[in-house]
């Protein structure tokens, strides 16, 4: 059971928040049946309720990328626990860094294992502006806050798409590095002992 002063730690992509240098951004998105956010190592935990839509006739995949939410964590080696929160505003950020800088290389996996490269690229990623207007809601029926980060994927390999529909690995988890920024401080903490999961 969560406390209720517990610190929030913003997610960020600010540079002053990299840990040993790292290049803050999405680095890969997975293919994969449970849809989870991984933020230094961090898994979360999967929505509820499944949020894709598959296009069987153009071998195409969309689903969420990030969504703004605050998220608890505990972590067991440290019993510390927080929350972490991503805000529409930084995953505007995180969209803007990851289309500058996507070029012609393997961007997406197969549940998190970098040596199983998917055959497919990004043919578009977007921000949800009005929920109940955009495409995300109108054309595939995939109902998200606004601020939401969605990304349609083209499978290049009719085989390899047919069978990520059979087992279910249609959802999609970022990869990558994203700092995290104290908001609230109820209780002091180091930011040198913040636990990665």
């Amino acid at each position: 059971m969560p406390s209720k002063n517990i610190p929030t730690y913003q997610i960020t992509i600010d540079p002053a928040y990299a840990e040993n240098g790292e290049d803050l951004g999405i680095e890969q998105i997975a293919f994969t049946a449970t849809p989870a956010i991984k933020v230094k190592g961090m898994a979360f935990s999967s929505q509820a309720k499944p949020l894709f839509f598959s296009d069987e006739l153009k071998y195409r995949i969309t689903a969420p990328a990030l969504i703004p939410m605050e998220i608890y964590r505990f972590d067991e080696d440290t019993e510390q626990e927080y929350n972490v929160k991503f805000t529409k505003e930084e995953i505007e950020l995180i969209h803007g860094k990851f289309m500058k800088q996507m070029v012609n290389r393997d961007l997406f996996n197969l549940e998190h294992d970098t040596t199983m490269t998917v055959p497919a690229y990004v043919l578009e990623a977007w921000i949800v502006d009005n929920p109940k207007e955009d495409k995300a809601y109108s054309s595939f029926g995939i109902e998200v806050p606004q601020g939401t980060l969605m990304v349609t994927a083209q499978v290049t390999d009719k085989e390899y798409y047919a069978e990520l529909v059979a087992q279910e690995q249609i959802g999609f988890s970022i990869e990558g590095y994203l700092g995290m920024k104290l908001k609230e401080q109820p209780n002091k903490i180091n930011m040198n002992k913040l636990p990665d999961g």
